[in-house]
């Protein structure tokens, strides 16, 4: 499971990127703003957090939806989402893997087995 925000920086902190399971939300700074972005920033207003999971589903952006998921401090409605985006894109494999991952809870667990 992903903690929600993951610091990366050089040495003496320059040039910190702030990361979510790898995918880069800052660099030096400087905000990144796609869907995936829009999606785990909680200053982003919820409708426009499901857009940006749904355009990320259309996108066909299976590791994005996994991360999601997986990421600790995203409400559950949107991990939701991101499990039925996953059920939309016919990511089996990743639904599977969900299902059977303990650090996800046991709801969105059963919520992955049965899409």
């Amino acid at each position: 499971m992903y903690d929600l925000l993951d610091r990366v920086g050089g040495p003496g902190g320059d040039d910190v990127d702030l990361r979510v399971g790898g995918i880069v939300l800052f660099r030096g700074g400087v905000p990144m703003t796609g869907p995936f972005q829009r999606a785990v920033k909680g200053n982003v207003e919820h409708g426009r957090r499901e857009e940006a999971i749904a355009t990320l589903a259309a996108d066909g952006r299976i590791r994005d939806l996994a991360v999601l998921v997986r990421t600790r401090g995203l409400p559950g409605g949107l991990r939701r989402r991101a499990i039925d985006g996953l059920g939309r894109c016919g990511a089996e494999e990743a639904l599977d893997d969900i299902a059977t991952d303990s650090t996800v809870p046991d709801e969105l667990r059963r919520t992955a087995e049965r899409r």
